[in-house]
């Protein structure tokens, strides 16, 4: 099998527009500020993300060595953290070591090194050759597959065969999808830095998402600059279908409701202290980085003066979609969003009463970018930490006499939007000393052309698909009926 390289990525995301201007509680501002100031400040603790002068210190570090050519890509940057006995055993003020490691892609050697640097000594300590691993893909991979689509007419003539106007470059007209290769026997030979490109149907919708062709799918090799395979088939005849959902009338209209809106007029109730969080006898400290994006440090619970450890680390693992196509195009489709992508990559930002509850805090991290100049920058608003009701914690009646009290939760958590998937990924605590962790689903169906054969019920989906309950009198699907998936 061709080394594995795992990703999804839309050509032309729609970027959000956020307000510049927030209306959020004093306090709770007062609360948030003193977070959003300390992004990147020196660390306190052998937890704390890489500070904003230790990502000069591994640019600077890298550039010194010798080590790696002008062609060679920085990507995964993050903590190496240290042994779980140093971490316990630490007391503030102490020293600590401070360690990073990242993936080193060389484009001109078509190679790829994990890359381990100590922060304290300001030295280069290991490159480990990763052959035949390579890491996830980046925006320069992404630059060069387009590059070699626009080179080869091929790609351009089958397109245009298949109903798309392309009077330029691929790129320019036509949005595409990357992804990773995935399980596929007829690429067991190859050697590259594999791509797989599939390509959107409609060229005029707004929505990144549309149908994507069953017809036309090619995979390059970033490395040799090459087009691998171009896989060029009758398919289903494009045609244009209600999808985009930025369009009103796709969307349709939901019913009206008076606004919701949780207040806290004397403050929350949880403290941000650098990357810690004090909520009630809640202990727990956190970072953010570009595979896992939020981390939970040290998850403690003061039981009555004891300090009882309920979670050393917790993160997300990995986000997995497998899908069991059987049609010839895409029985290899699987994504792994954060060892393909990065989840921390995938976080957008969120607003108090748009995406979290108006009572919310947001924070700043600061994420490791090796494309600019600081090697570092400020990722607004991703991390979010509010308080929400949960029903009753206690309550009991004696004639008219009643003991009651309401539980609150405090919910910490990100939103990472993958592709036409979202997901708000929220660790919750409670009050009893339990914990929960929510995975809130979200975004867009992607569809794709299909032969439906016949179809009981495809008049609802798309007028002019009918093909009644399969007797004698039905008329055929046409084959453009869009499935999903």
């Amino acid at each position: 099998m061709p080394p594995r390289c795992e990703l999804f990525w839309p050509s032309r995301r729609l970027a959000a527009v956020l307000g510049t201007c927030k209306t959020v509680l004093a306090l709770v501002l007062c609360c948030a500020s003193a977070c959003l100031d300390g992004a990147g400040a020196a660390p306190r603790h052998p937890l704390d993300p890489l500070a904003a002068e230790e990502l000069l210190v591994i640019r600077d570090v890298l550039a010194a060595s010798g080590r790696f050519s002008q062609n060679t890509k920085f990507a995964w940057i993050e903590l190496e953290e240290p042994a779980k006995s140093l971490v316990e055993r630490f007391e503030p003020g102490q020293a600590f070591p401070r360690r990073a490691r990242l993936a080193a892609l060389d484009f001109g050697r078509h190679k790829s090194f994990a890359v381990t640097i100590d922060l304290t000594a300001r030295r280069l300590d290991a490159v480990q050759d990763l052959d035949p691993l390579q890491p996830g893909l980046t925006d320069y991979d992404l630059e060069r597959a387009r590059q070699i689509l626009d080179s080869e007419p091929k790609i351009k003539d089958a397109l245009v065969r298949h109903g798309l106007d392309i009077p330029g470059a691929t790129s320019k007209s036509v949005r595409e999808l990357f992804l990773g290769v995935g399980e596929d026997p007829a690429l067991s030979g190859e050697t590259g830095r594999l791509v797989r490109v599939l390509f959107i149907s409609d060229q005029d919708a707004i929505g990144n998402f549309g149908p994507v062709l069953d017809s036309v799918m090619a995979v390059v090799d970033v490395h040799g600059g090459r087009v691998v395979q171009l896989y060029d088939v009758p398919g289903v005849p494009n045609r244009k279908v209600p999808h985009d959902i930025f369009d009103a009338q796709v969307r349709g209209t939901a019913a009206p409701a008076k606004p919701l809106r949780p207040v806290q007029p004397q403050g929350v109730n949880f403290v941000v202290d650098g990357n810690a969080i004090r909520w009630g006898n809640w202990r727990l400290r956190f970072g953010f980085n570009v595979r896992e994006g939020l981390v939970l440090h040290q998850v403690r619970f003061d039981d009555n003066g004891r300090q009882r450890s309920i979670l050393y680390r917790a993160s997300v693992s990995e986000v997995v979609s497998r899908y069991g196509d059987a049609t010839w195009a895409w029985p290899w489709m699987e994504f792994l969003d954060e060892g393909n992508f990065g989840l921390g990559r995938f976080s957008v930002p969120v607003a108090p009463g748009r995406e979290v509850p108006a009572n919310a805090v947001t924070l700043s991290p600061l994420l490791p970018d090796a494309d600019a100049g600081s090697f570092g920058r400020v990722a607004h608003d991703r991390i979010y930490v509010y308080e929400r009701d949960a029903g009753l914690l206690m309550y009991y009646r004696q004639d008219e006499a009643t003991v009651e009290a309401r539980a609150t939760e405090l919910v910490v958590g990100f939103l990472a939007s993958a592709g036409n998937y979202a997901y708000g990924l929220n660790w919750v605590f409670k009050q009893d000393g339990s914990f929960a962790f929510e995975a809130e689903l979200a975004g867009q169906i992607l569809t794709k052309p299909v032969n439906a054969g016949k179809c009981q019920g495809c008049e609802a989906l798309h007028p002019g698909t009918d093909a009644g309950g399969g007797g004698e009198e039905s008329r055929p699907v046409p084959e453009d009926f869009y499935g999903t998936m």
